[in-house]
């Protein structure tokens, strides 16, 4: 019989506990059944051409083009000039998913990201099975002055700039700064220590379990 209501609730947030991070690695679509082919401006992509990266909702996902392969080394990243489709990342997914885990998720497909290589993937794109869909997109970038021409500071890229305990977390777990995630950081770390837990709503780089639907926690928040 398939859970409902709370024990659902509770299963789901129990599943996103740090205890069962290597059981998410382990049962989480891997890379070899998820892709069923790739093409990058026509080419075929070599699949260590994607990065591992552990989402803290989605679990296992891949990316591709961020400056590292998938052991980790460095790699060139790829430029293209070319806004045809067909001259994109093409990709074909199985998205199966066992009978057994659907109890987890009723909901079947994937969720794409796409952010500059520098950046932690915050918005995602839903996907449907069964269907081909094309992605477009046209990007703007802003650069202001630094202070005090503005509000900006200007050594953001050095982790020893300021002296934050989620400046220097934000960096450790990404590739660049972002005041987005800071703030995210100082929200988790509130109810971290208010609440021994985390918020399964927002982004944490912290080791601690999730909040889940206890007397203790609901009290707590």
């Amino acid at each position: 019989m398939p859970l409902t209501g709370d024990l659902l609730a509770m299963a789901k947030s129990e599943s996103k506990q740090p205890k069962f991070k290597n059981l998410t690695n382990k049962f989480g679509d891997s890379l070899e059944k998820l892709f069923i082919d790739c093409r990058f401006e026509g080419l075929k992509c070599n699949l260590t051409e994607f990065k591992y990266f552990f989402h803290p909702h989605y679990g296992n996902c891949y990316q591709f083009n961020t400056g590292f392969n998938y052991f980790g080394e460095i790699a060139d990243l790829k430029r293209t000039m070319w806004s045809d489709r067909l001259l994109g990342l093409r990709l074909i997914l199985n998205i199966s998913l066992s009978e057994s885990l659907k109890f987890m998720n009723p909901n079947t497909g994937a969720l794409i990201s796409v952010h500059n290589q520098t950046a932690y993937p915050l918005d995602e794109l839903t996907v449907g099975p069964k269907t081909e869909t094309n992605i477009a997109l046209s990007r703007t970038f802003y650069e202001s002055q630094p202070k005090p021409y503005s509000k900006c500071d200007g050594k953001t890229n050095d982790v020893n700039s300021y002296d934050s305990e989620y400046y220097k977390i934000v960096h450790k777990n990404t590739k660049g700064y972002s005041q987005t995630l800071c703030v995210y950081q100082c929200i988790q770390k509130f109810f971290i220590d208010g609440c021994s837990c985390s918020l399964d709503s927002l982004p944490s780089f912290y080791d601690s379990y999730l909040c889940t639907q206890t007397k203790e926690n609901n009290d707590c928040l």
